[in-house]
């Protein structure tokens, strides 16, 4: 069984006036928004705002009757709605929500930025550890390997009860409680490492750009 799975994506480079804010605001669910105003950071705020908002159009164009509300949570605390999977990713600039049906999938994303690697070796196995320091770009192998585990842990639903480093694959393939979990690249934008795990393989990957701020265009033009 393969699956096509809708990236949709925005640009969170600009903040939103406050009168826009409140209108996007006022299209979620009650818990969301206060969820949403407890960020102290505008970039924070914004980008959750901006994960709900393209769920909510995944939703829309999928003309599915669930809605936002209808979102409840897993064992671990993963969103959950019927029939449909659903992830959403942000990192600075970039907001990312993958959609599907009948497929468990997670997605994550990093912006490819100097970082000291050494810092999270403990979250790796001993072989990744070695092609991470031995790879010409050791960042950008950090960057592939985080995301990877990141989105997988993502996609299970198990999250933060499973240690980082007890997340390996082969071949794009890793197992995690008797189940495979396979793994996509998606190389969209120069800046940004994306990978998507999913239940079933991924046949197709289609990309949705949404603008939900009129200067939008000028952010995804810095970022090309």
């Amino acid at each position: 069984m393969c699956s096509t799975v809708k990236l949709y994506y925005t640009w969170n480079n600009l903040k939103l006036p406050p009168d826009t804010m409140e209108q996007y605001l006022d299209q979620l669910p009650e818990e969301m928004r206060r969820k949403i105003c407890r960020f102290k950071r505008w970039q924070d705020a914004q980008a959750s705002l901006y994960g709900k908002l393209l769920l909510k159009s995944a939703l829309e164009d999928a003309k599915l009757s669930q809605s936002l509300a209808d979102i409840t949570s897993g064992i671990f605390g993963k969103p959950v709605l019927p029939g449909v999977g659903f992830n959403i990713s942000h990192t600075d600039g970039l907001v990312l929500c993958a959609f599907a049906f009948n497929n468990e999938i997670g997605v994550d994303t990093e912006k490819n930025s100097p970082i000291d690697v050494s810092d999270f070796k403990t979250q790796f196995s001993d072989d990744e550890w070695r092609e991470i320091t031995y790879a010409p770009d050791q960042v950008s192998k950090f960057y592939n390997c985080w995301t990877a585990k990141e989105a997988v842990l993502k996609a299970c639903g198990k999250g933060l009860s499973l240690p980082m480093c007890s997340v390996t694959g082969l071949d794009n393939v890793f197992y995690v409680d008797g189940i495979n979990w396979y793994l996509r690249s998606i190389n969209l934008f120069p800046l940004y490492i994306i990978q998507l795990a999913s239940q079933f393989p991924v046949r197709t990957v289609l990309p949705v750009m949404k603008v939900f701020n009129q200067c939008t265009h000028i952010a995804y033009n810095q970022t090309e």
